[in-house]
């Protein structure tokens, strides 16, 4: 039921957030029910550390760990058995950003 008593249209969209008001669940409406799309979770420092999201039904999850020497965040996003990992920094003195994601073998692919 919605706030006013009736019932969610179909596609209908859920926000859920946590008692730090940071958002922490996306649901949709699927016509009988909400079904969850998206799931957050936090550090103690307050950044994301955790992100999974479904499509039909398989789970893509996103960790993030955050790294104060040389200003560098690492992504990782798995579905199933196969990981890819992302390198995201910030050059403070160049402002530089970049992003390199890193591939099996030692191998990777940069962008800036």
């Amino acid at each position: 039921m919605t706030p006013n008593g009736s019932n969610p249209a179909n596609g209908a969209i859920r926000y859920s957030y946590d008692a730090e008001n940071r958002l922490n669940k996306v649901e949709t409406h699927n016509g009988s029910g909400y079904a969850e799309i998206a799931e957050a979770a936090y550090d103690g420092e307050g950044n994301r550390s955790r992100l999974v999201t479904w499509a039909a039904g398989v789970p893509l999850t996103t960790t993030y760990t955050y790294q104060l020497v040389e200003w560098v965040q690492v992504l990782q996003a798995k579905t199933g058995a196969s990981t890819t990992t992302y390198l995201y920094g910030v050059n403070p003195h160049r402002r530089v950003r970049f992003a390199i994601r890193l591939l099996p073998l030692g191998r990777h692919r940069r962008s800036c």
